[in-house]
């Protein structure tokens, strides 16, 4: 886990003289009691309450331990990968098809673009929140990587379920103690095996997030 950003820093040098300032400005004002020291003491306390208020970000690299992901470190499994298989009920079967997905839990959600799927984000693209534009956050699957078969026959490689090209990227948001996080996952595949694999990740308490990389 990479520390917060250097925003946090510039609010810590300023809370330093901040008290100090206070104390000070306070003096004059029980001397002159004008209108101008309380507006100071009025910008100064407005300066301190939105570094209190400013968002950080984290750059991640989490893990898949035995198929589960736990992406802010807190020692809970935030994500798990699955493999779910369908065929048809003809006998024998003519079709078929494995997927891999990658399905949030305990609240947590994943944003999804109708009729897309997940992995519709690129560069520059801003994650928010409260989204819109056909673009849902949900506590299902995410569906990432599949392989088809026509009865024994298999295709010859898996195929990412995206309309973009790579890098790859899932938006997802986590939700803990009423809290909300967002953040992007950047995915790889092994389109041999269908074995996913996180590169790396962006995570914030912000409304908004550009991908960047």
């Amino acid at each position: 886990m990479v520390p917060r950003n250097s925003a946090s820093k510039k609010c810590q040098k300023k809370k330093i003289g901040f008290y100090s300032m206070i104390f000070a400005i306070f003096g004059k004002t029980l001397k002159q009691n004008t209108m101008k020291n309380s507006m100071l003491i009025l910008l100064f306390i407005v300066i301190f309450i939105s570094c209190k208020k400013n968002d950080t970000q984290s750059v991640i690299f989490p893990m898949i331990i035995n198929d589960s992901i736990d992406l802010n470190s807190d020692h809970k499994v935030d994500f798990v990968i699955r493999q779910t298989e369908i065929h048809t009920d003809d006998v024998p079967s003519s079709a078929g098809s494995i997927i891999n997905s990658i399905d949030p839990i305990n609240g947590n959600l994943v944003l999804y673009r109708d009729p897309v799927g997940y992995l519709f984000m690129g560069l520059n693209d801003t994650i928010k929140k409260q989204d819109n534009n056909n673009k849902v956050w949900f506590e299902y699957e995410a569906n990432v990587i599949h392989i088809n078969r026509i009865y024994d026959s298999w295709d010859p490689y898996w195929t990412v379920m995206s309309e973009t090209f790579p890098p790859y990227f899932l938006a997802f948001k986590l939700i803990s103690n009423g809290q909300e996080e967002i953040g992007w996952l950047q995915l790889e595949f092994d389109l041999e095996t269908g074995a996913v694999s996180i590169i790396k990740g962006v995570i914030t308490n912000s409304d908004n997030l550009i991908i960047q990389i």
